[in-house]
């Protein structure tokens, strides 16, 4: 059976909501960009580079990228077997994410994209279980 995800996003983790038949499961995937962005005491982040003007910076877009994409294939792969996603958060990786799943993926999978601020795990499960009892997609 197909389950219906609601999916809170942002560039450190995903929240993922899995609801069938009045039953809800929840999973959590992290991005690592946040470790990635303080670096670490003789990484290839704070050690090499060091004297090359913009070398760093370049490095860290790289990784950046790197890191994001290996996070959304991630999350489709936890995904890409839903009935319909609904996908909300802060900032534009929400939108990134859509278009990454687009990209991957043959039929309209994501229903809708909300802007929403930080959200605590309770109140994502609540707007889940609101948004697809809203739209009367079957549970």
């Amino acid at each position: 059976m197909k389950n219906n995800v609601g999916l809170w996003i942002d560039k450190t983790r995903a929240f993922l909501v899995y609801i069938a038949e009045n039953e809800i499961g929840i999973k959590t995937i992290k991005s690592n960009i946040d470790k990635m962005s303080k670096g670490r005491r003789g990484s290839i982040l704070s050690a090499s580079f060091t004297g090359q003007t913009g070398a760093d910076s370049d490095l860290k877009d790289v990784t950046s990228s790197a890191l994001l994409e290996r996070f959304y294939e991630k999350i489709y792969r936890g995904i890409k077997n839903a009935k319909s996603v609904f996908i909300f958060g802060p900032g534009e990786t929400k939108c990134e994410l859509t278009t990454y799943i687009e990209k991957q993926c043959t039929v309209k999978l994501v229903r809708e994209v909300e802007t929403v601020d930080i959200m605590s795990d309770r109140q994502i499960i609540a707007k889940v279980s609101k948004y697809f009892k809203n739209q009367g997609f079957n549970q």
